[in-house]
């Protein structure tokens, strides 16, 4: 299958899933100020959800650009991971209602637990189409991000169950913070790595310039 299609179809379905989330909040009276305060837990829940999803698209989408092919093992692996990210919007919906529940949270966890690991799969599966590995361990992140990222989210269900129930919502978001830098420090080093070479290239061409000269 072409890897355009593969993603937009891809594409397709997350702006979906990021757009239906909103309708997870009930609308208040808006009479009361009261009335929106009681929803900031949801407006939480529905701000790590979108900028996970977010980071998982912009992942995702920096990712296929050295995709060339895509076997049907792998749209499969591409089926369930939407299929889990489909869970999204009932999961935040859950959460948002009451973030001290420990079954609203547990199933949040899960369904973002599912998710990274079936994106893993893809990531693994899209490599083994290719005579070459294209990918890295969770699309551009490194293997040891991802098992950071993994981690916190184990951790981050295990305290929910044992500790304090909104654990998973905040380890989601720490989850959030640590891609966002990754991401950046992945997309911004080699800029400015490029850049100070640069530099030193034009000083060293000064130099030889002003060497040739005396």
């Amino acid at each position: 299958m072409n890897s355009s299609r593969f993603l937009a179809f891809y594409d397709a379905v997350l702006a979906i899933v990021m757009t239906i989330l909103v309708l997870s909040f009930n609308i208040p009276d808006p009479d009361s100020w009261q009335n929106i305060a009681r929803m900031i837990p949801g407006f939480v829940c529905y701000a790590a959800s979108f900028f996970w999803l977010g980071l998982m698209w912009i992942s995702s989408y920096m990712a296929w650009g050295k995709v060339e092919v895509v076997s049907e093992r792998s749209l499969f692996y591409m089926l369930v991971s939407l299929f889990f990210s489909s869970f999204f919007p009932f999961a935040t919906g859950l959460v948002g209602q009451d973030m001290n529940s420990v079954v609203a949270e547990v199933f949040y966890g899960v369904v973002v637990l599912c998710i990274t690991v079936s994106n893993i799969a893809l990531t693994g599966s899209i490599n083994r189409d290719h005579s070459q590995p294209v990918l890295r361990t969770l699309f551009l992140l490194p293997a040891r991000t991802t098992v950071i990222d993994v981690l916190i989210k184990i951790v981050g269900l295990l305290l929910c169950v044992f500790v304090w129930p909104p654990a998973m919502s905040v380890c989601i978001m720490l989850a959030v913070v640590v891609l966002t830098f990754r991401l950046f420090w992945d997309t911004r080093l080699p800029h400015l790595t490029g850049k100070k070479e640069a530099v030193k290239k034009a000083l060293a061409a000064q130099e030889d310039e002003e060497g040739s000269k005396t």
